[in-house]
């Protein structure tokens, strides 16, 4: 646990870590003398599991592999947050794109030139455009003539 505590990293453990110590905290005894131990490594292994947890959250963030020797339940908690961040990546991705392809005019502006040769304008202000071009988008936005919507 203190090693645990005192790294970012995930410690190694077997992938049968918290299986074994389930089955050894329900062999305690809860009517005897040992119902503090029984209580006390259920805490300790809630906190155990709570702190990876957040370890494995942080590698998912930041798309990295979590290390070999990581248990069972671990490996598919982090299997299945890595896959619905994926998902829902691509999902904010495609509704950006969408998003960036119209922009509004913030001023008046005779026929230009953009970056990719094409030509844009005349453009009254407030006039909404559309873009197949996310560079000319972008050059427009960036150079203050349009506003993305």
């Amino acid at each position: 646990m203190e090693n645990e505590k005192r790294t970012n990293q995930l410690t190694q453990i077997t992938k049968s870590f918290y299986t074994d110590t389930i089955t050894f905290i329900n062999s305690i005894d809860q009517n005897t003398k040992e119902a503090n131990l029984k209580n006390n490594a259920v805490r300790l292994l809630t906190e155990l599991f709570e702190i990876r947890k957040q370890k494995i959250l942080v590698y998912v963030a930041y798309n990295k592999h979590v290390p070999q020797q990581i248990a069972a339940n671990e490996q598919e908690f982090y299997s299945k947050v890595s896959e619905i961040s994926r998902n829902n990546r691509i999902e904010l991705n495609q509704a950006n794109s969408h998003a960036a392809k119209k922009a509004r005019s913030i001023i008046d502006i005779p026929e230009i030139m953009l970056p990719s040769g094409n030509k844009a304008g005349p453009l009254k202000r407030d006039q909404i455009i559309e873009m197949d071009n996310d560079t000319d988008l972008k050059f427009l936005v960036d150079n203050s003539i349009c506003a993305y919507l």
